[in-house]
């Protein structure tokens, strides 16, 4: 749990640089439309979209399903985040953890949370 809080802090700011993030935390890419809880979907930005100054390449989105629909700081209404991505063609890159592995993300993120409230 320690490994995962740990790299939890080292997280990247723009939504399309997670999938190396994700795959040390033990996500695995999947192909599939039978999506479950926790699965994660990040998107390249499409062209014309918000853009990290410094390099000009768009952020990108990120969700996560909840075993019934989409979320990122919102509820999405579909799969793609918004017309541009789909009117683009941006198809993100899903990726999952094994069952267990999510229980045990799942606690590791309850602990990293309680602890961020009490510190204050």
């Amino acid at each position: 749990m320690l490994q995962v809080v740990f790299l939890w802090h080292q997280k990247p700011v723009p939504a399309h640089e997670y999938g190396p993030f994700l795959t040390k935390m033990g996500f695995g890419v999947i192909n599939t439309t039978n999506f479950r809880l926790g699965d994660i979907a990040v998107f390249e930005g499409p062209p014309g979209s918000y853009s990290d100054p410094n390099t000009g390449i768009p952020y990108g989105h990120i969700q996560m399903f909840d075993g019934s629909q989409w979320i990122s700081d919102f509820k999405e209404n579909g799969f793609y985040p918004g017309g541009s991505y789909q009117d683009n063609n941006v198809n993100p890159v899903v990726r999952s953890l094994p069952l267990f592995e999510c229980l045990r993300l799942r606690t590791a993120m309850l602990v990293v949370y309680n602890y961020s409230i009490f510190a204050k």
